[in-house]
């Protein structure tokens, strides 16, 4: 194992750790996000391009912001319970 690979590998399972310990949701899903780019290295590393093309481009892409704007719709959401303009 190279010290590129053991790099990459303590990195995922750091951020791993984040993921599962992080309070804030949206700190949360930002470690995700550096997982799944960082998972991404690792399968460019390996040869497999296309793999690590479509992990940036589905998961850090597409189901991350989807995540993101669910947060932070619920936080807005949250924030207007008690809201009462004409008072």
């Amino acid at each position: 194992m190279s010290p590129w690979e053991a790099l990459a590998l303590l990195l995922l399972l750091a951020t791993g750790v984040l993921v599962v310990t992080l309070r804030n949701a949206i700190h949360a899903a930002l470690a995700l996000i550096l997982n799944f780019l960082v998972l991404a290295g690792v399968y460019v590393g390996l040869d497999a391009r296309f793999l690590g093309f479509i992990q940036v481009i589905v998961y850090a892409g597409a189901i991350v912001v989807l995540f993101l704007f669910v947060i932070m719709l619920l936080y807005a959401a949250q924030g207007e319970v008690g809201f009462d303009p004409l008072v």
